[in-house]
């Protein structure tokens, strides 16, 4: 009768497993459904994110602040050519442009190296010539005198930046 007893209570017990195994099962797969959801919520919030960043809107959003931050640029190195070249109204105006205009090129250009990861010697490349384009035009807009002060300025600049880069 023991025998008996005893194998009554495995066959329970095997029983007793296999129902505990078949109720965790759904737990489980509530949990993995769960992580599923999240994980394609994600990816979907990503896309749209991409989507938002393609935009003709967001895209003007952008252009506007690198245009509101490249007249800032503008406007302070304009402030800093004043301290050493006294300009003409027209001067100032047009001198103004150009540095626009080299504060806009050069945003686009720092844009693109980022979507490079900063790996670019083409953005140094492309800096170096914005820079030679606004200087020979800046020069043009100046008379003699102006331009002597302009270039002793710009060396002045050169110098401490070599300066700068020396002491890292």
């Amino acid at each position: 009768m023991k025998k008996y007893i005893t194998l009554f209570s495995l066959i329970a017990l095997f029983f007793i497993g296999i129902q505990q195994t078949h109720a965790q099962e759904p737990e489980r797969k509530s949990l993995d459904d769960g992580k599923a959801k999240k994980e394609k919520a994600a990816h979907y919030e990503a896309l749209a994110q991409k989507d938002e960043q393609k935009s003709p809107k967001f895209q003007a959003k952008i252009a506007k602040l690198q245009l509101i931050e490249a007249n800032d640029k503008a406007q302070e190195q304009l402030i800093e050519m004043q301290e050493a070249v006294t300009l003409s109204k027209d001067q100032y105006s047009q001198i103004h442009k150009v540095f626009v205009d080299f504060n806009t090129d050069v945003n686009h250009i720092n844009n693109e190296d980022i979507e490079n990861e900063g790996k670019s010697k083409k953005a140094l490349e492309a800096k170096a010539t914005l820079k030679e384009e606004r200087n020979y035009v800046i020069s043009k807009l100046l008379d003699d005198e102006q331009k002597s002060m302009y270039n002793q300025l710009l060396e002045r600049k050169q110098y401490l930046e070599r300066k700068g880069k020396s002491d890292k």
